[in-house]
């Protein structure tokens, strides 16, 4: 391979499947930009993939449960734009923008009623981050950093721009997107219960942004604080809820400050919002039982399907 080969590299990521529907996005980078192109692809059950999308940068699409449209991120051909949340109908047409959100928004998720969609975004403190006219960032007021937990690497400060879940009505005249959780923490990878009455997260241990611990937690969609439904060995990340009140996640076990060299396993728990059942809000938060053998596989997850590898050891 020589360099100038890099742009003909057409890279697949996420994929959507309703039906018959499969769509992917595919990235190209732009070695004059020094960005990467991309757009959603309709692969037809026999035949060459077809264009689905003509933005420069879309990415991350999902499809409704109803099949009737797709959502996706969209961020500006520069590569300096930040990604916002669009939606498309899935026989085509154009896509609307949902959101127009500072720091841009992150992977929707769509409710059982095709109607919400649940997305994590950064919400940074005033005068930072552009987000007073004006105040670039040499003109911030300096930080004043009293954690260990306060930047990441790929994204920079991370305890003065939490990120907060979302949740935006997709279908409104006029889509608000309403914000659900605040504190200075981040949550991760929203996921719907199956009645829609609450959005799975991943969080920091008792809403800790130190803590190195992560716990799955509801949060109930039309507002209300986070209640903890799983309470994990370690780490709980990426919780998909199942028919007959379960709830699948990936996790690893460890205590301390014990974090590094372990392999993620498939995890399953009763799914207790806060008591014996989905809905029911009086009791404690479940455990869960491992599924995968800790030694040998490590699992990661594929939109939203977990994948799992044997991995030998020596």
């Amino acid at each position: 391979m020589r360099p100038e080969d890099l742009a003909l590299l057409d890279v697949p990521g996420s994929v959507t499947l309703h039906d018959d529907l499969l769509l992917v996005d595919v990235a190209r980078p732009d070695l004059e930009a020094d960005a990467y192109r991309g757009s959603l692809w309709r692969v037809p059950p026999d035949g060459p993939p077809v264009r689905f999308s003509f933005g420069e940068r879309d990415s991350a699409p999902r499809i409704s449960p109803d099949g009737a449209r797709v959502a996706f991120l969209r961020a500006g051909g520069d590569g300096d734009g930040a990604p916002q949340l669009y939606v498309m109908p899935t026989g085509g047409g154009e896509a609307r923008p949902i959101t127009d959100l500072p720091l841009g928004a992150g992977v929707p998720a769509w409710a059982p009623d095709s109607r919400r969609i649940a997305f994590v975004a950064r919400v940074a403190e005033p005068g930072r981050y552009g987000t007073e006219e004006g105040v670039g960032a040499a003109a911030e007021a300096p930080r004043r950093i009293t954690g260990l937990r306060h930047r990441t690497e790929g994204v920079g400060f991370t305890f003065d721009r939490p990120q907060s879940l979302f949740v935006v009505n997709a279908l409104a005249d006029v889509p608000r997107p309403v914000r659900l959780t605040e504190g200075p923490y981040d949550v991760e990878s929203p996921a719907w219960t199956r009645d829609g009455e609450h959005v799975l997260v991943s969080a920091p241990r008792d809403l800790d942004g130190e803590s190195l611990h992560t716990d799955v937690y509801a949060v109930p969609s039309g507002g209300g604080a986070p209640i903890l439904a799983v309470r994990s060995d370690g780490s709980a990340e990426h919780p998909v809820a199942l028919p007959g009140g379960e709830v699948l996640y990936l996790g690893t076990e460890f205590s301390g400050i014990d974090a590094v060299a372990r392999n993620t396993g498939l995890y399953r728990a009763p799914l207790r919002i806060g008591g014996s059942g989905e809905g029911d809000e009086g009791g404690e938060a479940a455990a869960g039982t491992r599924l995968t053998e800790e030694e040998s596989v490590d699992c990661t997850i594929i939109n939203p399907s977990y994948r799992c590898a044997t991995t030998t050891l020596v």
